[in-house]
């Protein structure tokens, strides 16, 4: 509904250009003018908006949306440098993947201990605990961008995009835990129940992940 009200907009503005090239006289051309440019900087401002929020939401969802498309590229790309055997690439990737897990796991263990933001709670206590929430999101989005990037033979392509599937429930949870801090107290449970569930499933797929990875061992 918002991007149909930002087109809205902009159709406005474009009506009121068309009334800003018929009218007749300085004056009424002088005041149809002032009203289309003061429209047409309202649509590009809430367009920029609407932007913003966008790339916000996809941070990381546009490289993460085509997941099977960054996980077969990451496989198929293998610099000459990096022809060794395939006993030792593996290797290499599950000392790389076990370190991910364990970065991904504390994480988790973060937002499970979160505390929970009381109805009458302090503006400096709101603010402290929003900067705390952005740094936790910080961390999983930059942990599900290294699972996405990590180098993986592919053998493991499979394997691989478990855990790429894992850290990205993991990123959701920490995204939707920054959220929790800024909402309104009568929207904060549900918003609280989600980030909770979120990281349940990515601590459930990453145990699962974590004992398949220990039998290539």
């Amino acid at each position: 509904m918002d991007l149909i009200s930002v087109a809205i907009l902009w159709c406005i503005g474009l009506l009121a250009l068309i009334q800003t090239f018929n009218a007749r006289g300085a004056v009424r051309a002088s005041l149809s003018g002032i009203v289309t440019v003061l429209i047409l900087i309202a649509a590009a401002f809430f367009s920029y908006i609407k932007y913003s929020d966008y790339k916000e939401l996809v941070v990381p969802g546009s490289e993460h949306g085509t997941l099977a498309s960054a996980v077969t590229q990451s496989s198929a790309i293998a610099a000459p440098g990096r022809e060794a055997s395939k006993e030792n690439t593996v290797e290499n990737y599950t000392a790389a993947a076990e370190e991910l897990v364990a970065d991904a796991l504390d994480n988790i263990k973060a937002i499970d201990t979160f505390e929970k933001i009381p109805d009458d709670a302090s503006e400096s206590a709101r603010e402290t605990a929003e900067s705390k929430a952005l740094s936790i999101r910080n961390q999983t989005a930059r942990i599900n961008q290294q699972a996405v990037e990590l180098f993986h033979p592919r053998s493991v392509s499979d394997l691989h995009t478990q855990l790429v599937r894992a850290t990205e429930n993991l990123r959701l949870s920490g995204y939707s835990l920054h959220a929790y801090t800024t909402l309104s107290d009568s929207l904060k449970e549900a918003q609280y129940e989600q980030y909770s569930s979120q990281a349940k499933l990515a601590e459930k797929a990453l145990n699962a992940y974590a004992e398949k990875l220990r039998k290539l061992e």
